[in-house]
């Protein structure tokens, strides 16, 4: 797994905001491109350090703990103040781990942002990837550089972060109409919230998890595990990153998305009786006939439906397990889709047409589709070698090196996430090759006609560690006899 897929899954945990995630995501790429060992390049200039050779210094002893506060920024937030430093160096000695442990430092910026109570506030609840940004920037952060040139950088760096992991597509050609686009932002605004056994969409509180640890003694311990206040973590709920968020379980997420945003009550108080009762749907059916419609889908198991979701549309699904979460019809064993009665007309679903599902693909696979993957990959500068249908080893790298580029798990799998990323690449670079083809020609720059017998002026730049600019500084004012 790659840093930024490592560090979106450990702080979107204790988030539960994509937003907030992302804004500060991109803060921290900003300061140390997600390189946990990453030590500030004016320092590294000045002092021959290398990012590896100072981390190994620091934990052999070669830099002291009174050495390592030295004023150079270190690390994923880059610390850089001497007290920040000393405690992030105790805190690495406690763990008995590398100052360099990206695990380390990530519970380590959490403590610290449990002080920053404000900031902390703002990425648990912000609206948008700047809104998060912003905040860490100004209230935690607190570079030099708080311009508004500054600021929009460190949010573009987030909305890229964000753009990636949330596998969102620049268009989609799913079929909606009011209430389905209603369900399906509904349903992205919902991401991150709790997975509760026997939940409708309660606020999440100790005394909800309490009343349906009662309901349901057979899940009380996960009940009370994945609540920081109940499992002893924490003396109250005002740093849980489910505070005044809602909680459900996987039918009553798809039954309090269709209420609230539609108006469309399912009945039935589980997954199997929901999808058993005929009144509650348009059509249902096996899950290769489903429409390219918002519907719900189940995973059909031992029996009965063992799980339900939401599918929004092109084969991706937004589900609740564990807590509210994306995922894709081709990656998970769905068997069944089901039209909620009163979300579409007959007429619109029949405009809808099937989903386009592509299928999944690994070494081994051949045709079409493979052929196809081959093209694009290669269109995206991933070479796969000989365009010829074949998933062999070369694709292989090719897909894995697509993944690791694009902060995907690489594992080598085509799968409908790693479908949709290189879709969404397609498009950008599509998109990038017109804006280009539109462009006019630039003018030719003529070389500036320099006069006969003179030489032509270079300037040459160079730079010199601060302490030696402002003795030079000092020098030249007594030697040209200037005060202050």
């Amino acid at each position: 797994m790659s840093n930024e897929e490592i560090i979106w899954a450990w702080l979107s945990e204790r988030i539960g905001n994509e937003y907030g995630v992302a804004g500060l995501m991109g803060n921290l790429q900003a300061e140390s491109g997600l390189r946990p060992n990453n030590l500030e390049n004016r320092y590294a200039d000045a002092s021959g350090w290398t990012d590896e050779g100072y981390t190994a210094a620091v934990d052999c002893g070669a830099i002291t703990r009174e050495m390592f506060q030295d004023g150079a920024g270190y690390g994923l937030a880059q610390w850089t103040y001497w007290s920040r430093k000393r405690d992030l160096y105790d805190f690495a000695k406690s763990q008995g781990v590398s100052i360099g442990d990206l695990g380390m430092q990530l519970a380590y910026l959490w403590a610290e942002l449990k002080q920053y109570g404000a900031v902390l506030t703002t990425l648990m609840n912000a609206k948008s990837v700047r809104e998060a940004s912003d905040a860490v920037l100004v209230g935690y952060e607190k570079p030099a550089n708080q311009s508004k040139e500054n600021r929009e950088a460190r949010a573009r760096m987030g909305q890229a972060i964000y753009d990636r992991r949330t596998g969102r597509k620049d268009e989609k050609g799913v079929k909606l109409n009011e209430k389905a686009e209603a369900c399906v932002k509904l349903a992205e605004e919902k991401l991150g919230d709790p997975y509760v056994y026997g939940a409708w969409g309660d606020p999440c509180t100790v005394k909800i998890r309490k009343q349906y640890a009662g309901y349901n003694p057979a899940y009380k311990g996960k009940i009370y595990g994945a609540c920081p206040v109940l499992d002893g973590e924490e003396p109250d709920c005002t740093y849980c990153k489910w505070n005044g968020h809602l909680c459900y379980d996987c039918r009553g997420f798809t039954h309090y998305i269709l209420k609230t945003a539609a108006g469309i009550k399912l009945d039935g108080a589980g997954a199997t009786s929901q999808y058993d009762k005929a009144a509650n749907w348009e059509e249902k059916g096996n899950i290769s006939k489903m429409p390219n419609a918002v519907c719900c889908v189940f995973k059909y198991k031992d029996g009965k439906m063992s799980h339900t979701g939401l599918h929004i549309g092109d084969g991706m699904i937004i589900h609740c397990s564990t807590i509210v979460k994306r995922g894709a019809v081709s990656d998970t064993t769905w068997t069944h889709y089901a039209v909620p009665k009163g979300l579409y007309t007959a007429e619109e679903l029949k405009e809808a047409g099937a989903v386009k599902m592509k299928p999944t693909l690994k070494s081994g696979s051949s045709g079409d589709a493979v052929r196809e993957l081959q093209e694009d990959l290669k269109g995206l500068g991933f070479d796969p070698g000989t365009v010829d249908g074949k998933f062999g080893t070369k694709t292989r790298e090719a897909v894995m090196a697509f993944q690791l580029a694009y902060g995907l798990t690489a594992d080598g799998i085509v799968g409908g996430v790693t479908w949709q990323e290189i879709e969404k690449q397609q498009s950008l670079k599509n998109k990038k090759d017109a804006a280009e083809q539109d462009k006019a020609p630039p003018e030719e720059e003529k070389p500036e006609e320099k006069p006969e017998g003179k030489e032509e002026e270079k300037m040459i730049m160079f730079m010199l560690p601060e302490d030696l600019v402002r003795e030079l500084y000092e020098y030249l004012k007594k030697l040209l006899g200037e005060g202050d």
